[in-house]
Formats: C-alpha cells, sequence, structure tokens
C-alpha cells in the first residue's frame, strides 16, 4: 500500500495530499505522514481529521477526488 502525506503550506488556501513518489510531494521537513491506505480516498478522509480544506494531487492521487471542490467537513447535528 502507498503511503500518503500531507503537505504543510496551503496552495490558494488548500492543502493537498500526496503519495510517496509524487513528483509534488514536498520535502520531508513540510509533510506530515497520514499513513499506508489502499487508496487516495481513505488518506483524504484521515486528513479532514486534521485540516478542513484538503483535497488529493491531481498527479499522484484520485483523479476524480483532485478536481472539485475541496473536501468540506460536515458536522453532525
Amino acid at each position: 500500500m502507498p503511503s500518503y502525506y500531507l503537505s504543510e503550506n496551503q496552495t490558494n488556501g488548500v492543502y493537498e495530499i500526496h503519495a510517496e513518489g509524487c513528483v509534488h510531494l514536498p520535502d520531508r521537513y513540510h509533510r506530515l505522514y497520514l499513513g499506508e491506505y489502499p487508496n487516495g480516498r481513505l488518506a483524504l478522509k484521515k486528513a479532514a481529521l486534521l485540516c478542513s480544506n484538503v483535497k488529493v494531487c491531481s498527479e499522484c492521487g484520485v483523479p476524480e477526488l483532485a478536481y472539485p471542490q475541496p473536501f468540506l467537513v460536515h458536522q453532525a447535528s
């Protein structure tokens, strides 16, 4: 399973998730290890627990999750 990381730097107010080996993966001082997941969807769920504006990188992640609006966390009432 690939390892996924959360970029500590925002791009246009959005954090990005990258799989290990991605050309856009920040250096080790500017990323947070999320864990090993079978796909980018599960890594996105983990990252959503840490920050509200997050998306999967369009180069290395799940393509349908990379281009739409960032994942927004909905709080239960």
